[in-house]
């Protein structure tokens, strides 16, 4: 989804994520609607917002694997830990899991890592549809080929949007290009 700012992507995402709910008419995903099926769609959807979602007190590793503890009760802390591992080796975060996230004011990882992070809080879960808003803001080229290169390597069966205002943002891999304007 590509639009000028303020064209209406992120509200679009919001409505489609199931975050804010519809003037008119219904979402649905296989059949359940998602603002009255909550508990029969959980898990499926991923979403990750323009804006940071970290624990600034958090090491890298922490903000993951308490993410994936909250969302992964059933499993152990051994294969959490193993999943998180996983996560921060492809995203090439391993080498900063033991740093504190820190503040905008104090910052501790670059703009760069914070925006893999946000997304690694989404992709650990592995979810069936992934809504991005503006993905690759303050990232520099060779982190937008990274982001694109982690799109394509998802599983084929996960649907991704993307609402930008930036053509990168949009890997040789997509299928539509939607674009919103304003009136």
């Amino acid at each position: 989804i590509m639009g000028a700012s303020g064209a209406g992507k992120t509200t679009l995402l919001g409505i489609l994520a199931g975050l804010e709910k519809p003037g008119i008419g219904k979402i649905k995903i296989n059949g359940f609607d998602i603002h009255q099926e909550k508990k029969k769609i959980e898990g499926v959807i991923g979403y990750v917002s323009q804006d940071d979602l970290l624990i600034e007190e958090l090491t890298v590793y922490q903000n993951l694997f308490y993410n994936a503890k909250l969302c992964f009760s059933n499993l152990k802390d051994q294969e959490i830990d193993q999943r998180v591992h996983k996560v921060l080796g492809d995203l090439g975060l391993d080498q900063r899991k033991d740093l504190k996230v820190g503040s905008v004011l104090d910052k501790q990882i670059s703009g760069g890592q914070r925006k893999r992070l946000n997304i690694a809080l989404e992709l650990i879960r592995q979810p069936g549809i992934l809504f991005l808003d503006e993905p690759t803001t303050n990232l520099d080229k060779k982190a937008i080929a990274w982001y694109q290169h982690q799109l394509a390597a998802l599983p084929a069966d996960t649907m991704v949007l993307i609402a930008s205002n930036q053509e990168h943002e949009y890997p040789a891999t997509a299928t539509k290009l939607d674009i919103l304007k304003y009136k």
